[in-house]
């Protein structure tokens, strides 16, 4: 077993708990139209590629 915890680890699971508390807390903030027009120019200028 590891000494470590990785951080992405931690991540899951304070999401899974807010989850369960409070359901719909980490999705909100997405579905609002201020998140969207930040966001949206910020990822117009990336390229993908596979």
């Amino acid at each position: 077993m590891s000494d470590y915890m990785l951080a992405l680890d931690q991540g899951m699971i304070a999401a899974a708990s807010a989850r369960a508390i409070r359901p719909g807390l980490l999705q909100r903030p997405f579905r609002t139209d201020g998140f969207r027009s930040k966001v949206r120019p910020l990822l117009a200028k990336e390229q993908f590629s596979i």
